[in-house]
This record gives C-alpha cells, sequence and structure tokens, in this order.
C-alpha cells in the first residue's frame, strides 16, 4: 500500500478512504479491465463466432496491454499473493461472453461440441493467466499482442 500511494503521490490515509486493502483495490481495478473488456465485445452477426472470438482475443490482449507491464505484473502477483477467485475480480463477464459466443457457434455449426463451454473457459482462463505471466516474466523478449494472441487464438481450434 505504502508503494501504491507513493506512486500515485498520496497519503496512506488517503487511500483507505475508498479501499480498505489491496485485495480491494486489485479487485476494483481487475472489475474495471473486466467492463472495459465487456464494452468491445463484438456482435455483429455477419462475422462467424470463430471472427468474433479472435476479435475478444485482440481486444483483450490491446486491453491487457494499455495497463502496461508493470501494472500487468504488479496485478498478477497480487492475484496469486491475495488468492483473487474469478468471483473477486468479476470473470463472469468474460465468462458470459464465451459461453454465448461458443453457444452460438455449436448451434450453427461452426463448432462441434467436443469440449463443453465450461471445459473450455477453463482452457481460457489457464492460457490468460499463462500469457499474461509469460508477459510479466520475460517483458521485452514477449510480444504479448502477438505471441499472446497467438496462445490465445489457436484454442479456438479445439471448439
Amino acid at each position: 500500500i505504502s508503494q501504491i500511494c507513493e506512486t500515485g503521490g498520496d497519503a496512506k490515509g488517503t487511500f483507505y478512504n475508498y479501499f480498505d486493502s489491496k485485495r480491494d483495490i486489485l479487485s476494483h481495478l481487475a472489475i474495471q479491465l473486466n467492463e472495459r473488456l465487456a464494452d468491445t465485445f463484438s456482435y455483429d452477426e455477419n462475422q462467424s463466432c470463430t471472427q468474433r472470438y479472435l476479435q475478444f482475443v485482440q481486444d483483450y490482449m490491446r486491453l491487457v496491454k494499455e495497463d502496461g507491464h508493470d501494472f500487468s505484473k504488479s496485478c498478477m502477483q497480487m492475484l496469486i499473493s491475495e488468492s483473487m477467485t474469478g468471483a473477486e475480480v468479476r470473470l463472469d463477464i468474460q465468462q458470459k461472453y464465451l459461453y454465448e459466443l461458443l453457444e452460438k457457434g455449436q448451434q450453427q455449426g461452426e463448432f462441434n461440441s467436443g469440449m463443453t463451454k465450461e471445459d473450455f473457459f477453463e482452457l481460457w482462463r489457464a492460457a490468460v493467466l499463462g500469457v499474461i505471466s509469460l508477459w510479466a516474466i520475460e517483458k521485452d523478449n514477449y510480444d504479448l499482442m502477438r505471441e499472446g494472441y497467438q496462445s490465445l487464438a489457436a484454442i479456438i481450434q479445439l471448439m
């Protein structure tokens, strides 16, 4: 909390006027990311479900990159150290969109039913955490927009 306040140029007391803990601020920031991501969801009926998924992946990587390497790395460290759950960061926003997309793709015959939407989402969640972790670890040696996108884009083929 001291580092957060120092970086922001605020006193610790100011922090506690808005948040009770690091966990609260992390939850707030992660919810903001998920809400910003929801604003980019594409519902263009002229696009295939695969195209919409790939746009979702691109938008996700762009938002993470906009937040910056240091911020994303700090968030990842705090998620791990605070054992934050998907519910606490509103991961249900991503889950709902992906479920709808996968169901529509299955109904239209674009995706087979070889994998459940629940299994796909668990794979998605693990892949996202892996991509962001790799970027946090490797920074300049990991192209988030290219390599992260490729990793997340590839998993739609499992559907």
